[in-house]
């Protein structure tokens, strides 16, 4: 039931009844008039029960911009305002191809913020600028990924990030690091499975850089890393 009062021509409602007439959440509400110091009056509901009325007019003023209608993404998660096209993280994730901590992470380091916006599906959230958030992960969306074995072909060479090429040729990642840190060789900065940037060597030079530790136990050099057998 809609509780209001009327007092000195000023209409005062509790929580409930303005939350009901401002069509917001009960606690949006109740935050704004406690942020804002605004004092009630004390008065008695339709039930007789002691409660707070506080004056519409102020409710709706320190509530104006929750008030105000939010910019919604459409269905594809994106929405253009004033020229520049605007999504959610989650959107982005897709869009982009990176891991929402991904983006997170560059996001925190930079001076980029959100609007406030409405999801497609009318919640409450975040909306940033697509073009910011392209320029802050370039590197990363051009980085090329690589798959769930931790490989990727690059001109038609195999590359791989210093734990797959351990794992392929059987050794110890600590030793493949020193030898390719020894060798001179420089990576290519690859993304990995969890969108993190990784350097990648290519699988030959890494081979050539462990040639005297791919020794099979007869004594011959071994294939991918794996003893021979006979």
């Amino acid at each position: 039931h809609e509780c209001f009062v009327e007092v000195e021509g000023i209409r005062y409602g509790s929580i409930p009844s303005l939350a009901k007439a401002l069509g917001l959440s009960e606690p949006a509400i109740a935050r704004r008039l406690k942020v804002f110091g605004v004092q009630p009056m004390v008065g008695k509901d339709i039930q007789n029960h002691q409660c707070n009325f506080y004056p519409e007019h102020i409710a709706r003023e320190k509530c104006a911009d929750l008030l105000a209608p939010l910019p919604k993404a459409g269905p594809n998660g994106l929405i253009e305002i004033d020229g520049v096209s605007y999504g959610t993280l989650s959107t982005f994730t897709g869009l982009l191809g990176l891991s929402i901590t991904a983006i997170k992470v560059r996001i925190q380091s930079s001076g980029v913020k959100p609007i406030q916006g409405k999801d497609s599906n009318d919640h409450l959230a975040d909306l940033y600028p697509e073009l910011a958030l392209r320029k802050l992960c370039k590197d990363l969306i051009e980085a090329p990924k690589v798959g769930p074995d931790g490989f990727i072909k690059i001109d038609g060479v195999l590359h791989g990030t210093r734990l797959s090429l351990a794992r392929f040729l059987g050794l110890v990642e600590k030793t493949v690091s020193e030898r390719l840190a020894s060798s001179g060789l420089g990576p290519v900065r690859g993304r990995g499975c969890n969108g993190k940037l990784t350097d990648l060597y290519p699988e030959p030079a890494a081979r050539e850089a462990c040639k005297d530790l791919l020794v099979s136990a007869k004594g011959g050099s071994t294939s991918g890393g794996k003893k021979s057998k006979k």
